[in-house]
């Protein structure tokens, strides 16, 4: 046989060959769906059937955002399940009130499987009496359900006040071992100091234990105002909303804060690219939320790093995102770093430890608001807050 004829065979056993490797292929796809299909249509039937129960029902992940939101809710309270899935803390919505919010999650975090009462909040702004339990789910998942008593006319706190006090003592005792714990450690060491102090001659190492008892007072001095602050906002129950430049209060703060960024060798870049900076918004406030994280991004950035404040017009928002370059925050962290005095360990020393409160100071004035923040962070790469405020329409912007 020749050459020529050979080639031809074998090519002709090749091209066999392939085409039974495709039957095979598609013979083993339509095993897979047929072993698949039963599962999947199962799994679809059973959420089908949770969204059209009678009773109120909800799932959600381990940070609270919504993972499915039924039938019965969407009647009752009016947000449909799209809605609180887009929306990245679907409790500030449903839990306005500070102290039912943190109650509310609180109750989530513990999972006691319990009914408490609870006041929440439809979208037409009604307050509905409603009684909630909840319980983990093997993969992390939270499912609630629930039951409404009736409407009311306005939040009254008399009516839950029994189910909320036990929830309110645990965040006290919470909040009192916070502040325990943050008010001794500059304590012990301001105390440490002034006794060596009394008892040093050298004047070099004077200076170095006076300076160390200035940097805890100063330390002390912005847990004390934080607190305030906090106070403040959570009694507040209106803003001085005026038309408001958001890269003017921007451009305000990079130059305020650019020697403190100088000192610790720290770029800060601009880069204010939305066409549309207006927002509806207390300036003084939402000066203080960005001066916070702003400030924040350099406390946990390294030397030689950067940070990036980033803006754009998006679908009638503008998006402000700080991204640092700093030490990052771990994925079990992340979900609790707009808590009240919460810190990672790492966050946990003389060199980058704040108040543990100036996030959730943030948080709160993008809450009142009616904005969104979300962060995403990787360990020793950095960490991005993105913040979402709706615009002016363009007809309402007038010449500065």
């Amino acid at each position: 046989m020749s050459n020529a004829n050979k080639l031809a065979t074998l090519q002709h056993e090749l091209e066999q060959l392939r085409k039974e490797n495709a039957h095979l292929r598609a013979e083993l796809n339509n095993l897979r769906n047929k072993q698949q299909t039963p599962a999947m249509n199962t799994l679809a039937q059973f959420q089908d059937l949770l969204r059209a129960l009678p009773v109120l029902f909800f799932v959600c992940d381990s940070r609270g955002r919504c993972l499915l939101w039924n039938k019965a809710c969407h009647e009752l309270l009016g947000w449909t399940e799209e809605e609180l899935k887009a929306h990245p803390n679907p409790l500030s919505l449903l839990y306005p009130d500070m102290m039912d919010y943190q109650a509310a999650q609180m109750r989530l975090e513990q999972a006691e499987r319990r009914f408490y009462r609870y006041l929440v909040r439809s979208q037409s702004g009604a307050y509905r009496l409603q009684k909630w339990a909840y319980c983990r789910l093997p993969d992390g998942h939270i499912l609630g359900i629930g039951y409404d008593i009736a409407e009311m006319d306005r939040p009254t706190t008399d009516i839950v006040a029994a189910d909320l006090e036990e929830t309110r003592v645990q965040l006290l005792q919470r909040l009192i071992g916070d502040i325990t714990h943050d008010l001794k450690t500059p304590l012990s060491i301001i105390n440490t100091k002034v006794f060596l102090l009394e008892r040093e001659s050298n004047a070099t190492r004077r200076k170095i234990h006076a300076t160390a008892v200035a940097e805890q007072v100063r330390h002390l001095t912005e847990l004390i105002d934080n607190m305030v602050e906090m106070v403040r906002l959570d009694n507040q129950t209106a803003l001085k909303l005026e038309r408001c430049n958001v890269h003017t209060l921007l451009l305000e703060i990079d130059e305020g804060l650019r020697n403190m960024a100088e000192a610790k060798q720290v770029g800060i870049n601009l880069e204010l690219n939305a066409d549309n900076p207006y927002v509806q918004a207390d300036p003084k406030e939402l000066h203080r939320a960005f001066m916070n994280l702003i400030r924040n991004a350099i406390n946990y950035t390294t030397e030689s790093g950067s940070i990036t404040v980033r803006t754009q017009s998006v679908d009638g928002q503008i998006i402000i995102m700080v991204e640092d370059t700093g030490i990052g925050i771990s994925a079990d962290d992340l979900p609790h770093i707009f808590t009240r005095f919460y810190r990672a360990d790492a966050a946990r020393s003389s060199n980058t430890g704040g108040s543990g409160l100036g996030l959730s100071i943030v948080k709160r004035i993008i809450d009142m608001h009616h904005g969104q923040i979300e962060a995403h962070s990787t360990v020793g790469v950095g960490t991005t807050f993105t913040i979402k405020l709706a615009s002016l329409r363009p007809q309402d912007n007038t010449t500065d």
